[in-house]
């Protein structure tokens, strides 16, 4: 049977964190926070509502992933950061690109909210998969 608290609740949390600080900083002005109104991406103003929300939605995210990871035996830095990438390429950005279908989403839409999910799952998986 499965164990679904067999995780590294450190590694996780620091990912979750980790996450948050990606996303803060792929929005910010110097980076894409100025092309994103013009890709039709809506940054609402922090409030610790939507604040609360991300930090959840990251916790998520980190959680899942350190269970793909234990279920595969991924054990390191690479090995994380490759599980990180295929998830992002089997279920994050095959959703971005299916919404961007059908809600008619521009390129640039997608490679700015992609972008940043990829980097995302990449250095989280890393971080889930160094604390192994």
């Amino acid at each position: 049977m499965f164990d679904w608290t067999s995780v590294n609740w450190l590694a996780v949390v620091a990912a979750a964190g980790v996450g948050l600080l990606i996303g803060i900083i792929w929005y910010a002005p110097p980076l894409f926070g100025r092309l994103a109104p013009g890709a039709g991406i809506r940054l609402p103003k922090p409030t610790p509502p939507t604040a609360a929300a991300s930090a959840g939605i990251v916790l998520l995210t980190a959680y899942v992933l350190a269970l793909f990871e234990r279920a595969i035996g991924a054990s390191s830095v690479a090995d994380g950061a490759l599980v990180g990438g295929i998830g992002w390429l089997g279920f994050m950005l095959t959703g971005a690109l299916s919404n961007a279908v059908f809600e008619k989403r521009s390129a640039q839409y997608v490679a700015i909210t992609a972008g940043q999910l990829l980097l995302s799952l990449v250095v989280m998986g890393a971080i889930i998969g160094a604390w192994r």
